[in-house]
């Protein structure tokens, strides 16, 4: 993670962050005693205003010559990650795309927890029952890994006396080939599965859709009408009635606002 950010090395005291990036040289940022993120207040994450921090940054030969708010708030919020890293999961869970509109929702949601819960036991139970995240179950990933001991070493080939040495030198150079065609096979299937997930949910959010206008039909068909019952506030409370509150009032919104952007 630090390595696709460009950090190359990175100290972090309770006082104080201390990050080497490779375009911006070295980045120091005095943490104040506000820092903090805490659930029921405002925190610094989720602010534009980085008053909070002092920066003290060297900038030799480097093309940048000031730090931005947006990489404030990725200290801080790395700070705040990296201070309480041994609480996360192994498999940190996704945001329910239901239950949160923006990712930086989920990422001050996601911080709240880890500073809220005191081990890794307490988050692990927090995130299996709250419904604005998805617990994610991976496989094993050594299932699919190519056995790379089928391929000879550089130097054991270099000992070979000239006699092998061209022909293993070839063979070594065909097995290598054929395990990148397994793995450029499963590139490629990666991404038609990727492409099939995405068509699926565009028909699965037009399906919810047309569902949803069905039963709009169905509440506005009446033999005597109720007075001051709108056909809006009947559907959705019969849609969160009907499905024991799996589908709040709030799901909804989301989903048929984000099915209507599709149909356009």
């Amino acid at each position: 993670m630090m390595f696709e950010l460009g950090i190359s090395t990175l100290n972090i005291t309770k006082k104080e962050i201390m990050m080497e990036n490779n375009e911006l040289g070295v980045l120091k940022v005095i943490l104040s005693n506000n820092d903090a993120i805490k659930e029921n207040e405002d925190d610094d994450v989720s602010k534009d205003d980085d008053t909070s921090s002092k920066l003290s940054i060297n900038l030799d030969n480097k093309k940048r010559p000031f730090l931005t708010k947006q990489n404030v708030k990725m200290v801080k919020i790395l700070y705040v990650l990296l201070a309480n890293i041994e609480k996360l999961s192994d498999h940190p869970p996704m945001m329910n795309p239901f239950k949160i509109e923006k990712q930086e929702t989920y990422i001050q949601l996601l911080l709240s927890k880890l500073l809220e819960k005191n081990t890794k036991e307490e988050f692990e139970s927090e995130i299996e029952n709250n419904k604005i995240f998805l617990k994610i179950e991976y496989t094993n990933e050594n299932e699919n890994e190519i056995d790379k001991s089928d391929v000879i070493s550089e130097v054991e080939l270099l000992k070979l006396g000239e006699s092998s040495f061209s022909q293993i030198k070839e063979e070594t150079i065909k097995t290598l080939v054929s395990q990148l065609v397994i793995v450029y096979d499963k590139v490629l299937q990666q991404h038609i599965d990727v492409e099939m997930k995405r068509r699926k949910s565009f028909r699965d959010y037009i399906n919810f859709l047309s569902i949803y206008r069905k039963i709009e039909i169905y509440c506005n068909l009446y033999k005597i009408r109720i007075k001051g019952q709108t056909i809006k506030n009947q559907v959705s409370n019969k849609i969160v009635e009907y499905s024991q509150q799996k589908i709040q009032h709030n799901d909804l919104k989301i989903i048929i606002k984000a099915a209507k952007r599709i149909e356009d």
